[in-house]
């Protein structure tokens, strides 16, 4: 026998949907509430295997209650019972185990009934043997260069939607730091309206969560005074990292190159450089200027050690990044001199000058002086 809550603010529709339940003979109520917050304070004395909820409730409606549900018991099912709008029915079946319709018909509450069922024999027990390696594995994703994410165990993390994949990486990002609903709708949905935007954001968590199970992390987006955030504990995020160390080499007295070159392979590309989000752009633009600064720093030592070809190779990773970057070409223009390649040194300054050029700049006086230097005869440079 399956147990359940019914939660709805109207006395009528509880006494209907009891009822209903009552004549299938396969679902047990074990509790009633006309509000969401009764519902919750009896969860932990009986958590039943399925909620019935109304959407539009006062004060606590269906779909934050069904959050507030999953933060305590994420394998509850939820069945809304709703007389909501036809747009957000689709939206309700991704992010519930199913929906009923008022007034319920008898016919539709069999097939949920059938869906519950054959959700039931899929559930391995907490304890079981099954389940004794999923604590430990962890979520990988990489956010420099092209998305990935995937486990150790369960594999590659596939999504099913944009959003869904845009929503696990804003969350990626937060850095184990709880984010309000609101502001996560603020970023994402923020020309959708708000009811509409609710339900997207409540589909797209639950997608996540579903997908994330099949990978082997279980109650991994985790829920509490409206805000979400992803278990730390079990997250890799390489732009993380890569923040992590530079903070580290910052702080540190003594940077040698190996740490520098260490933590630059870390970054093999831009933050989502196949994406264009824009509550992403400021973050990008941050830890651009972080690598740049890193593989100066590389090219510096690199020039000073005498090595050029290094100090080129690093040189020119910073003027991809940072297209006006002076320092950069700087370095490149003198250890191309040092290796006698004289018309790169022409070609580097003529591509600042260009670049510079765009924005209505011309190179500082230090870097003209630089380079008329190596226009000398001696260098047999032509401008």
């Amino acid at each position: 026998m399956i147990s359940a809550f019914l939660v709805d603010d109207e006395e009528h529709a509880l006494n209907l949907l009891e009822m209903f339940l009552h004549k299938t003979g396969e679902i047990q109520t074990i509790g009633r509430f006309s509000n969401g917050y009764d519902a919750l304070l009896t969860i932990e004395v009986a958590k039943p295997d399925v909620w019935f909820l109304d959407i539009e409730m006062p004060g606590l409606n269906g779909m934050d209650l069904a959050e507030r549900i999953r933060s305590q018991d994420p394998e509850a099912a939820i069945v809304y019972v709703t007389a909501y709008d036809q747009y957000a029915i689709k939206a309700f079946e991704l992010a519930a185990m199913d929906y009923l319709l008022k007034p319920i018909d008898p016919d539709r509450l069999k097939g949920t009934i059938a869906r519950l069922k054959k959700g039931f024999e899929g559930r391995i027990a907490p304890d079981s043997p099954d389940n004794s390696n999923e604590k430990f594995d962890t979520l990988s994703v990489r956010l420099l260069g092209a998305f990935y994410a995937s486990t150790e165990q369960g594999g590659a993390y596939k999504w099913r939607t944009a959003k869904e994949k845009e929503l696990l990486i804003y969350l990626s990002l937060q850095n184990g730091v709880p984010v309000h609903r609101d502001r996560i709708i603020e970023d994402l949905w923020s020309e959708e309206p708000y009811p509409k935007a609710k339900v997207y954001l409540h589909t797209c968590i639950s997608l996540i969560r579903k997908h994330l199970k099949q990978v082997g992390l279980d109650r991994f987006v985790l829920f509490e005074k409206e805000r979400y955030v992803l278990d730390a504990n079990r997250l890799q995020v390489d732009a993380l990292l890569f923040k992590e160390r530079v903070s580290e080499l910052r702080n540190s007295n003594g940077v040698s190159l190996e740490d520098a070159e260490n933590a630059m392979k870390i970054y093999k590309g831009n933050l989502l450089q196949d994406e264009d989000y824009l509550w992403a752009s400021q973050e990008s633009e941050l830890l651009v200027s972080a690598a740049s600064e890193r593989l100066l720093s590389i090219a510096e030592a690199y020039l000073a050690g005498e090595k050029y070809r290094q100090a080129i190779e690093a040189a020119e990773r910073v003027s991809y990044l940072s297209p006006c970057d002076e320092p950069a070409y700087c370095i490149l223009m003198y250890a191309y001199k040092k290796l006698g390649h004289n018309e790169h040194v022409l070609r580097t300054y003529r591509q600042l000058v260009d670049r510079l050029g765009e924005l209505h700049l011309k190179p500082s006086t230090s870097t003209q002086e630089l380079f008329e230097g190596m226009v000398s005869s001696d260098f047999g440079l032509k401008r």
